[in-house]
């Protein structure tokens, strides 16, 4: 029970539903849209998903080295970064260069929230972060399955061009409550 009067847990546990709901929105439907809208091959596509998974590694060396000292510089970045990135993901579509430069940004902005995320549960429920991580891992879970869902809806209702407009729309609502409830939940700021 005291883990759900945390204002962090609580914080973290809200932006995480609407943040991954918002990537998954558009990561769901990414290989069709980098196919289809941004007009690349198979090859490209695959090399391009390659990259986004191997920023993860450097973004994990970063955030050893860098966290502790930078944390609320990490996790308004890995939030904000999101949206960013969703946003800018047809605008981007114009060539491949643009399109690898996003997949860097937005890779490790998604590994950023992840290793961030975890990191601030354990902080903030030392004595229940198995519960705590475990509640954690159940809400993102939510976010995949909705944002597959909804990005499934764009797909059908728009075109998959869109996908990104909407994952984005969605994690700007989760960007406006990590700076105005969450940062001030974790770091005593306004």
């Amino acid at each position: 029970p005291a883990l759900i009067k945390s204002p962090a847990l609580l914080s973290i546990y809200l932006i995480t539903v609407i943040a991954i709901t918002g990537h998954f929105t558009a990561y769901s439907y990414i290989e069709p849209f980098l196919a289809q809208t941004a007009g690349l091959s198979e090859t490209w596509i695959t090399l391009i998903l390659t990259i986004f998974g191997f920023v993860g590694l450097v973004g994990s060396f970063l955030f050893a080295k860098c966290y502790d000292a930078h944390r609320k510089l990490f996790i308004v970045f890995a939030v904000c970064g999101l949206c960013v990135s969703m946003l800018m993901l047809q605008v981007m579509s114009f060539s491949l260069a643009s399109v690898i430069l996003l997949c860097v940004f937005w890779g490790t902005a998604i590994n950023f929230y992840n290793l961030a995320f975890q990191s601030e549960i354990i902080r903030n429920a030392p004595q229940g972060s198995a519960v705590a991580m475990s509640i954690y891992s159940g809400i993102y879970n939510m976010g995949i399955g909705s944002g597959a869902l909804v990005g499934g809806y764009v797909c059908s209702g728009l075109e998959v061009g869109f996908i990104g407009y909407a994952g984005g729309v969605i994690a700007v609502i989760a960007s406006v409550l990590c700076i105005r409830k969450l940062v001030p939940a974790l770091f005593g700021t306004r």
